[in-house]
């Protein structure tokens, strides 16, 4: 029989969708690899954010994050943009359209 797993999150997630633009450092020596994606949710510890970049982030991986926080969000969130570096905890595989 599956187990429920316990959610973990200490912040609640907001659903909000805006641009998120993430950053890597390439293999190659001072490469910087670029990426547009949207987030699904955010919250003060965290977001889900849907990319287009298939294989090319993995768990693990550190990356630079900016995302925009809209006008009216910004009674949850108290500023204009969040900037800064994350790890990637789970890379979902590709949805499939029925």
């Amino acid at each position: 029989m599956p187990t429920e797993q316990a959610d973990r999150r200490h912040e609640p997630r907001i659903a909000l969708e805006t641009a998120a633009h993430l950053n890597k450092l390439a293999a190659e020596a001072g490469v910087i690899r670029g990426y547009l994606g949207q987030t699904v949710d955010l919250s003060m510890g965290g977001a889900y954010v849907r990319v287009r970049a298939r294989g090319s982030i993995s768990p693990g991986e550190a990356l630079t994050v900016s995302i925009g926080i809209p006008w009216e969000f910004r009674n949850i969130f108290p500023f204009s943009r969040i900037v800064g570096s994350c790890r990637v905890i789970r890379v979902d595989g590709p949805r499939r359209e029925a």
